[in-house]
C-alpha cells in the first residue's frame, strides 16, 4: 500500500518529535527577591512548577496543556498522541498541587512521577504574576473540569488551540518566556536543557575574547 500524504505527515511528526532535541532555558542573571521554578519533563510532554504565593510551606502548583482527548478522556495511545498533535478536537489545561519538602530535588507529586526536573531561578513578582494568570484561565473554565485520577491531575477546557506547534512543550517555553527567561531552540520535544544565565554567558564570552 502506498503512503498517503497525511501517512507521510504521521511520519514526520513522529520523528521530528522522537529526535529529542529539546530547547535550552536560559534564567535572567540578576532578580530581586529570586525564587526557583522547576521544568519536568515526562518524557513525551513538560509541565512547568510554580510556588504558590504567600507562606506556603513548600507547596508548588504544576500546570499542564494538552490535547483534551489525550490528557482528559484518558486516550494515551502513540497513535492518539500523533493524532492531538495534527487534528486535535480541543484543549486542556491542567493543574495539581505537590510539596516541596527539605531534601528533594524538585517537588514531588504523589503519583505520575517526572523523568527529570531542574530549578531555574525567577523574580517572585514575576512568578507571581504567571500563576495569578495562569489559575484565573483555569478558573475560567472551572465548570468543565475532569480529574484524572491516574495522574492526580484536573483539567478543564482551554481555548487555546493545540497542536505540532502549539503543543505542550511550546506552552512551557513561552510561560518560561514570560517569567523573563530566554529559550534557545526549538520547543518540540519535552527535553529542555537549563543553561547560563544569558546575561553572565555573555560577560565571560567577552572575557575570553579579551584574553
Amino acid at each position: 500500500m502506498r503512503p498517503t500524504a497525511i501517512h507521510i505527515l504521521l511520519i514526520f511528526a513522529f520523528s521530528y518529535l522522537a529526535t529529542g532535541c529539546g530547547a535550552t532555558v536560559h534564567p535572567p542573571a540578576h532578580v530581586a527577591d529570586p525564587v526557583p521554578v522547576y521544568v519536568a519533563d515526562y518524557g513525551v510532554h513538560s509541565t512547568l512548577m510554580l510556588p504558590v504565593a504567600g507562606p506556603n510551606d513548600g507547596r508548588y502548583v504544576e500546570y499542564a496543556f494538552g490535547d483534551w482527548g489525550y490528557c482528559a478522556a484518558n486516550r494515551g495511545a502513540p497513535q492518539d498522541a500523533v493524532g492531538a498533535l495534527l487534528a486535535s478536537w480541543g484543549s486542556a489545561l491542567g493543574r495539581r498541587y505537590m510539596v516541596l519538602t527539605p531534601g528533594n530535588e524538585y517537588p514531588l507529586p504523589r503519583v505520575s512521577l517526572p523523568k527529570s526536573a531542574f530549578a531555574v531561578t525567577v523574580s517572585r513578582a514575576r512568578a507571581e504574576c504567571v500563576l495569578k494568570k495562569l489559575d484565573a484561565r483555569w478558573e475560567k473554565h472551572a465548570k468543565t473540569a475532569v480529574h484524572v485520577g491516574s495522574n492526580d491531575v484536573t483539567y478543564v477546557k482551554d481555548p487555546a488551540p493545540y497542536g505540532l506547534f502549539s503543543s505542550c512543550n511550546r506552552f512551557t517555553a513561552d510561560t518560561l518566556m514570560e517569567l523573563g527567561c530566554e529559550v534557545d531552540g526549538p520547543a518540540v520535544s519535552s527535553n529542555f536543557n537549563r543553561g547560563a544565565p544569558r546575561q553572565a554567558a555573555a560577560v565571560t564570552a567577552n572575557k575570553e575574547t579579551q584574553k
